[in-house]
């Protein structure tokens, strides 16, 4: 792996800035963002955190409230422990409005579409790929496949 590292480090130097944007970003894509905010890698404790606040991601509701983006964006922007450590020491609210005075309003605009697409990539499907009956099918003589 390392030889890979240095292969690619060795390329992207002698491209001098030749190397376009779309190939470096595929190979170190950019952090997610929503709102100007860097969003953290999705857990298992995320979605445990939106069920116990019963955010309508948690159940595939379509009845969103108008704070519901504001939340996704709260939540998805530290790691779970934190959000279950702020409703122990009952702090979530202050962080929140605190969080709040720190967004623009105009940088809401796009964030529900980000928001959404950083939940639902991070999820992986919840039914197996793979048949349950697994069998091989072999060729007969003379079949062409087809």
């Amino acid at each position: 792996m390392n030889d890979n590292l240095a292969r690619i480090a060795e390329a992207v130097e002698m491209s001098d800035g030749k190397t376009p944007a779309e190939i470096i970003e595929a190979f170190l894509p950019k952090a997610p963002t929503a709102a100007g905010k860097r969003l953290v890698p999705l857990k298992l404790g995320h979605d445990l955190f939106l069920t116990k606040i019963a955010h309508p991601l948690s159940s595939g509701s379509a009845e969103w409230e108008p704070n519901d983006i504001a939340v996704a964006l709260f939540a998805f922007t530290r790691p779970s422990r934190e959000l279950f450590a702020m409703i122990s020491d009952d702090t979530y609210e202050a962080e929140f409005f605190a969080f709040l005075d720190e967004i623009e309003i105009g940088e809401l605009e796009g964030a529900a579409t980000e928001l959404l697409h950083h939940w639902f990539s991070r999820k992986s499907t919840s039914i197996g790929m793979e048949s349950p009956h697994p069998t091989t099918q072999k060729k007969t003589a003379g079949s062409d496949g087809g």
